[in-house]
């Protein structure tokens, strides 16, 4: 209640005003619960606590969010590690020397399959190169490490 509405209504004693004032704010006062001021105390408690458990969740966020993504990436090294592994197979299996392992493409088991068999018939098509020849004495008398053999040998 304020003062100007009471002077509206023709009220203009000052001690009336104060006394009615007075009056109003007890009532007021009285109407608050007996306990008001524990549920003020138990609201701030518990907006507070709900402050900590958002900043909670936040963290827990972030961590997921970090963790997902370590996942994801260990996901791929590991799929990364599988290839290799099946390339390496591969190679052995059709005992394809394994400088050409970087050579084999594919990203599934049949791609690299068709890809070794088309290395492994490209090596099967070239033909070995004869070695060449090695330099050898001549074989005459005249050398003298066959004439010291056939001294040992008591020729």
């Amino acid at each position: 209640m304020k003062r100007d509405f009471l002077r509206e209504l023709g009220i203009e004693d000052d001690g009336i005003l104060k006394a009615i004032l007075d009056k109003n704010m007890e009532e007021v006062n009285g109407a608050k619960p007996q306990d008001y001021d524990d549920l003020k105390s138990t609201l701030e408690q518990t907006q507070s606590q709900i402050s900590d458990y958002e900043k909670q969740v936040n963290s827990l966020t972030e961590d997921y969010t970090k963790a997902s993504e370590q996942i994801n990436s260990l996901t791929a090294d590991n799929e990364q590690f599988k290839l290799k592994d099946l390339k390496s197979n591969i190679v052995r299996e059709y005992d394809l020397p394994s400088s050409v392992f970087d050579n084999i493409t594919g990203s599934d088991e049949d791609t690299i399959r068709q890809s070794a068999e088309n290395l492994a018939s490209a090596f099967k098509s070239v033909k070995p190169s004869q070695p060449t020849k090695t330099y050898e004495a001549p074989l005459d008398d005249s050398n003298g490490l066959r004439e010291t053999l056939r001294s040992l040998k008591g020729e």
